[in-house]
């Protein structure tokens, strides 16, 4: 069993910052393009050229849902960073806890696609249709070892360069 529980470091949080920012972006586009397909075909159907003026707000969602994450910095970091995070080998799980009220998260170790070596920290991505990942900072490893970590992911890890 690997544990990993603490504070994350000011880098780990502005990693989760920067991925939620790109999840928003992603989800604003596909919002955007289905709307705007919508409404340039109900004007064009209709006959309604007044439609076209609710592509302006279409158009604004992006930058909005981009910056989301930034300007609720703090409610954004108190419900997404990790409190602790349990990996159960035997079990194959994971275990995260997360937010303020603390809710768990459990997910199978098959349901992560990759782990990024990024010095400091593990990033564990999850398989598609889940977004994102999970942060795993080396120096709040308190129980196990990063050689079981590393055993246990053996395979996905991807080593990044700085």
């Amino acid at each position: 069993m690997l544990e990993f529980k603490g504070e994350l470091s000011d880098i780990c949080k502005k990693s989760i910052l920067k991925e939620q920012s790109i999840t928003g972006v992603i989800v604003a586009f596909i919002v955007a393009i289905f709307g705007g397909v919508i409404v340039i075909t109900l004007a064009y159907i209709l006959n309604w050229m007044e439609l076209l003026f609710f592509l302006i707000p279409l158009i604004l969602i992006v930058p909005i849902i981009a910056s989301a994450p930034y300007l609720q910095k703090n409610k954004t970091l108190e419900i997404s960073v990790p409190q602790r995070i349990v990996i159960d080998g035997k079990e194959e799980s994971l275990y995260i806890a997360l937010g303020k009220p603390t809710r768990i998260i459990k997910k199978s170790l098959l349901s992560i696609k990759s782990v990024e070596d990024n010095g400091d920290w593990y990033y564990l991505k999850l398989r598609f249709p889940k977004l994102g990942g999970f942060i795993c900072q080396k120096n709040l490893l308190t129980e196990g070892s990063i050689e079981e970590f590393e055993a246990l992911f053996q395979g996905k890890i991807i080593r990044k360069k700085k």
